[in-house]
């Protein structure tokens, strides 16, 4: 069982990039309210530690997906999608449900 723990954090950690690509497709948020927006949506069953938060945001400001922004009332860092990263949620989204229906397929086999 140990064995297959393992295997679901891995799959798990593919999904964090385009969950939080997603998160923030809905709104601008902080990497805190972006983590609780993921569990939120997932009812739980997919969370993104506080830890792994921020590398991700950085290699996706370097990919130019995101921008950082400083909110000047309360000096929080907030993220939102550019146009590229628009642009590149909107492929991703057709990746992901290509390999969605794979894996059903293989599933139901």
């Amino acid at each position: 069982m140990e064995d297959v723990e393992k295997w679901a954090e891995q799959f798990k950690k593919g999904f964090s990039n385009p969950f939080v690509l997603l998160s923030l497709s809905k709104t601008p948020n902080y990497p805190y309210g972006i983590t609780k927006a993921v569990a939120e949506k997932t009812n739980g069953k997919f969370t993104i530690a506080g830890s792994n938060i921020y590398p991700i945001l950085k290699k996706m400001e370097k990919m130019q997906l995101i921008v950082e922004t400083q909110d000047q009332e309360s000096d929080r860092k907030f993220y939102r999608l550019t146009s590229n990263g628009e642009v590149f949620l909107s492929s991703l989204k057709h990746v992901m449900k290509d390999f969605i229906e794979v894996i059903q397929i293989m599933l139901n086999d």
